[in-house]
């Protein structure tokens, strides 16, 4: 089972532009991260931040604007990932891995807030706009 990134929006809020709040999930099919309510924007773009990190370090501390802790990721022997969040952890087989759920996961964010006039507006989704135009197939 490979890496995923869920976004769920919030039920009774609905998709928001501007406040894109729900349940996220971060799950390699055996475990799983899960941090509800939050904030997609921020959480997105701290993980795009996080990306080019991987490559040279073998810890990574990722601070969340709105979260009390960082997500931790660390750099196993093997070239795993292990993420972990408060008491949660999760695996991705490695730093590909871990960029292809984090695109697949922009592309559906982005995909859900296309029809919102607010998510033009807020500056949060910029990274996360930019990280997928750069990223496209």
């Amino acid at each position: 089972m490979s890496l995923t990134i869920q976004c769920i929006f919030d039920e009774e809020v609905g998709p928001s532009g501007m406040d894109p709040l729900g349940r996220l999930v971060i799950a390699d099919g055996q475990s799983e991260v899960v941090v509800e309510p939050t904030y997609f924007d921020s959480w997105l773009a701290a993980l795009i931040d996080a990306l080019p990190r991987l490559s040279s370090s073998r810890h990574v501390s990722v601070a969340i604007p709105e979260e009390p802790k960082p997500l931790e990721i660390d750099v196993s022997s093997n070239g795993h990932l292990v993420i972990s969040y408060k008491e949660q952890k999760t695996v991705a087989q490695g730093k590909k891995e871990f960029e292809s759920a984090l695109r697949l996961a922009v592309s559906s964010f982005l995909d859900v807030l296309k029809n919102s006039p607010e998510a033009s507006r807020n500056r949060g989704i910029d990274p996360i706009r930019r990280f997928w135009a750069t990223t496209q197939n």
